[in-house]
This record gives structure tokens, sequence and C-alpha cells, in this order.
């Protein structure tokens, strides 16, 4: 198990198949879902071509990337 806090990026690699389980705090807010593309913040991931979502395949690169979240 691992915390992630409210707003915070995260991302994860597997070498297997895996599940990921979210317990959240407050309901889905659709408004707030975004991400960033995989292989843009510089993270050296060791694969070219992995198995992605088509919501992932379409996140905005880092440097574009805007937080839905206030400060």
């Amino acid at each position: 198990m691992i915390y992630i806090p409210k707003g915070m990026a995260h991302g994860f690699y597997s070498i297997t198949d895996a599940t990921v389980a979210y317990n959240v705090s407050t309901v889905y807010s659709p408004e707030h879902d975004a991400g960033i593309l995989w292989n843009s913040a510089g993270i050296d991931w060791a694969v070219s071509g992995p198995s992605l979502s088509e919501r992932d395949r379409l996140f905005e690169p880092f440097g574009q990337f805007e937080s839905p979240f206030s400060i």
C-alpha cells in the first residue's frame, strides 16, 4: 500500500499483469481527472511500447500539463 496525497501525480510500471485498486477520499470528479503523458517527464521506464489505455495515450506532455487543482 502507498499513500498518495490529493492532487499528486503518480504512475507505476508493472512487468506482469497487475490490478490496481484505489481507496479515495471523495466521489469521482471528472473535471479533475487529468494525467501526464507517460514518456514526457524524463523518467527512464525501460520500455518502448507499453500497453496503455486510450485515455492514458491522450494525456498532455509534462511540459504542457496544467493541474486542475488549486494551491
